[in-house]
């Protein structure tokens, strides 16, 4: 079985080239983004959006790198050098004209939101490719110390891979922009806590479960479902969930979409990618996402959850 395998692809079209990114930023990528390690990426800015993946491997100077032991980095003299066993031998880089992550290809289904509430009824899956080429893809994978590692990519070309360990696999190209990595930190995402009454369903026609919206964050909402178990039983990550916040004080009603991010025993955390606005559901953008953080921070429950000692 070879160890590298050299790009072998089918497709004409022409590529988007790659960004310079140095050999001390290789090196922190391939350390924070490892080969065979899950993560998440987000479409095209939507970071409320996120989908698992894995990182197969990387594109050094357009030789296929599927194995970590083909990879060493060494400093000597003050000099980072990258050994990189290729199908041409052993090279010694202290430079890098190419990189690229390497992660399969798929498509991901999502529930079209476009018609009116009255006929909700009507919504549909559609098939979406977040692979077009030039697309901006934001990797972030799960680190120590509450530091997440993210880095935004642009899609440099899909491929079919025809021999060695993934022969046959359909794989993406993934160009990293080397100045937008970064570690965030996890407790700089300001979490408001609170006690609002809500609904939740799996379908805007279909039965609601009693649930409370114990803290929101950015784009976030964690329920507490202890009233509503049985809801919880069947769900899993990814999972479309509607959550309906009742107003308060002739206040209107809250209805938002999203995605199951995480389920942990009683409680969910729902990742928000929908409001219902003009009688439509779309996508949530800054300006919602402001005007919903201002009225959940107003909400009698909130300012009760404050005044507590």
């Amino acid at each position: 079985m070879k160890s590298v395998l050299r790009w072998i692809s089918g497709d004409k079209e022409e590529e988007i080239q790659p960004k310079h990114v140095s050999l001390e930023r290789v090196e922190e990528l391939v350390r924070h983004f490892p080969i065979g390690m899950r993560l998440r990426y987000s479409p095209e800015f939507t970071i409320s959006t996120k989908i698992e993946s894995l990182v197969l491997g990387y594109r050094i100077n357009q030789s296929m790198i599927f194995e970590a032991p083909c990879m060493n980095f060494t400093t000597a003299n003050g000099e980072l050098t990258l050994a990189l066993r290729t199908d041409r031998g052993q090279e010694n880089l202290t430079s890098v004209d190419d990189f690229c992550f390497i992660l399969p290809h798929q498509y991901r289904n999502e529930v079209d939101f476009g018609s009116a509430f009255g006929e909700m009824d009507t919504a549909r899956e559609k098939k979406v490719n977040d692979f077009r080429r030039g697309a901006s893809i934001k990797l972030m994978n799960k680190g120590a110390d509450g530091r997440v590692p993210s880095v935004d990519t642009n899609v440099v070309q899909t491929i079919g891979i025809s021999q060695g360990v993934y022969s046959n696999l359909r794989v993406v190209l993934l160009a990293p922009d080397p100045d937008t990595f970064m570690l965030m930190d996890q407790r700089t995402f300001h979490r408001v806590y609170t006690h609002i009454p809500a609904t939740v369903a799996v379908d805007v026609t279909g039965p609601r479960y009693k649930c409370q919206v114990v803290d929101f964050s950015e784009r976030y909402l964690r329920l507490n479902m202890e009233d509503s178990p049985q809801f919880t039983e069947t769900l899993r990550e990814g999972s479309k969930i509607f959550v309906v916040i009742d107003g308060e004080g002739g206040a209107p009603t809250i209805l938002l979409g999203g995605q199951l991010f995480r389920k942990r025993s009683t409680n969910c955390i729902l990742a928000l990618t929908h409001i219902l606005k003009d009688k439509r559901f779309q996508r949530i953008d800054p300006i919602d996402e402001l005007e919903l953080k201002t009225r959940l921070l107003h909400h009698p429950k909130t300012l009760e959850s404050k005044a507590e000692p």
